[in-house]
């Protein structure tokens, strides 16, 4: 069984992140 691997997405610009960061690298929007 596959082990599930959980992302965290930009509401804004959609980027997907590993781990919660509070402000997206790519858009650098905060909480979103």
């Amino acid at each position: 069984m596959a082990k599930l691997k959980t992302a965290f997405v930009c509401t804004d610009c959609g980027t997907e992140h590993g781990q919660w960061q509070g402000q997206c690298a790519a858009c650098k929007a905060w909480n979103t």
